[in-house]
This record gives C-alpha cells, structure tokens and sequence, in this order.
C-alpha cells in the first residue's frame, strides 16, 4: 500500500430513527456501537495510519481522544442531516493537515456497519489497489430481488433476472483529489470498483429494529443468510 491513507469515522448527533446511534451512548451487546468500527479499522492495515472521529458530541470527542485517536469537533455547518458525506471527509483531512498529516488516499467507514471486519477492510483496500481504481465501495446482494413483480393493478412485471447489489455503507475509499473534484465515491467512469460483502455482514443500523437484529447476528441467534 504505497499511499498515505486517513481514516475517517463520520459520527453525527442527529438520527430520525435511533436517537444518537453514531455516539459512545448507544450500546450494542452491551458496549458502544462505535467501539466495533474503530477496532475493525485498528486491526487492519488502515489502522496503522491516521484514524479521525468527525462528531459535535462531547461525550464521543473525549472517548475517541482518550482511545488516542484524532477528534475533530465537527463545525456547526456540517451537523445537518443533508451534509455530504464528501465534506465532512475534506473538513477532517484539512484539519489533520494542521498536524502535519498528508493525505492522498481516503477510507471513510460508519459507525452503523457494526459487522463489517478487519478483513473486509484490508480485502477493499487490497481490491482498489489491485485494480487501480480512483475508488471503491462496498455491496452485497439485494435482500429482495425484483425477479417477479407486480404493478399497481396486479399485473406481472417482467424484469430481467439478473442480481441486483445493495450499496451496504460499510466501506467507501477513494483517492483524496478524485473526492474533492466529484464529491462521491461513486462515478460511471470505469474507474469504481465494488467490494462484495455477505448480507449477514452488511447490515446497516438505521433503526432499533436493526440494533436487535445486529445483536442477534452476533450472539449467534439470526441466520446468516
């Protein structure tokens, strides 16, 4: 891996549907949620690189500081719900270049991808290399597909049957001046790559019920399908 990665860890406040999910208050199997991305990043080869929480939420800032990682206290104008990603990665990387911190290569994972692993980490990275992509991320299969379906009146649909992919938002990389240009981690250009992840794996914690579901996986009570 012959870059400079930085590793950004997006833990806004505000959640709709399950109340600070991306802060040290919300538990899963009895610990925070966020400890299980930032071990996954820790036990992968990103981690021996920067790794940077991007939260308004003082209680996190002073976790992820004590862990011996970079907070940065994320301005009020990108605590809203309709802050891209893509900025809140550019605010982290232009502060840590007040440290002297250089960035070519940026790995963005969220804190609600609790089953996402140190393997899934280092294989994404090993796939952008290996295909020489400007960026990557990662998928799994459609929990549902839309092989047969139904119009409104009843009617069948024939769509083609071929496998759709869910984008699970366990991992996103791309090359840092391709980020700022596109803001996106995905572009039709031929130079995205996907790394596919098992649906057990790519679960997204959005909701309680999705908290149940992610400790239910891990207590080994769900099926991995």
């Amino acid at each position: 891996m012959g870059y400079n990665i930085v590793t950004v860890i997006p833990a806004r406040v505000g959640s709709r549907r399950l109340p600070m999910k991306n802060t040290v208050e919300c538990l899963l199997n009895g610990r925070p949620m966020i400890e299980y991305t930032l071990e996954a990043v820790a036990g992968s080869v990103a981690g021996s690189g920067p790794v940077v929480v991007s939260t308004e939420h003082v209680p996190t800032l002073d976790y992820v500081q004590a862990r011996g990682l970079f907070a940065r206290r994320r301005p009020a104008k990108l605590s809203g719900p309709e802050v891209s990603p893509a900025d809140v990665i550019i605010d982290a990387v232009e502060w840590l270049a007040d440290f002297g911190v250089v960035c070519d290569t940026v790995l963005l994972t969220q804190i609600t991808s609790p089953l996402r692993t140190s393997v899934d980490i280092d294989e994404a990275l090993s796939l952008y290399d290996l295909t020489q992509s400007a960026r990557l991320i990662s998928v799994s299969e459609a929990h549902q597909q839309p092989f047969d379906m139904l119009d409104k009146h009843g009617r069948w649909v024939g769509v083609p049957r071929e496998a759709y992919l869910f984008v699970n938002g366990a991992i996103y990389i791309s090359a840092y001046n391709e980020l700022k240009r596109c803001k996106s981690f995905w572009e039709p250009d031929g130079r995205s790559a996907m790394y596919l992840m098992p649906k057990w794996r790519s679960i997204d914690v959005d909701d309680p019920e999705d908290l149940e579901m992610a400790e239910k996986i891990m207590k080994g009570e769900a099926g991995n399908g």
